[in-house]
């Protein structure tokens, strides 16, 4: 699952751009909040296991000058 704001919209295609990435076999079923800045990504683990059949509340925040963003669950 990506939920995301980018320039090329998800994958191994995304150049710049903030987002939440979850896949059950990596980061022990965690969401990873991530930006991207000209092709090189930086990860953080958000501590949030994701639960079957529960609705989450992703929001990400860029500040003004564009070089910090802030994630948030729930």
């Amino acid at each position: 699952v990506w939920a995301c704001f980018t320039d090329q919209g998800f994958g191994p295609t995304v150049t710049d751009g903030v987002y939440f990435r979850y896949s059950h076999g990596i980061n022990s079923g965690r969401w990873e909040c991530v930006c991207e800045s000209n092709g090189t990504e930086t990860t953080a683990d958000s501590g949030v296991t994701v639960a079957v059949s529960t609705w989450y509340d992703l929001r990400v925040v860029v500040n003004a000058a564009a070089n910090s963003a802030q994630f948030y669950i729930d």
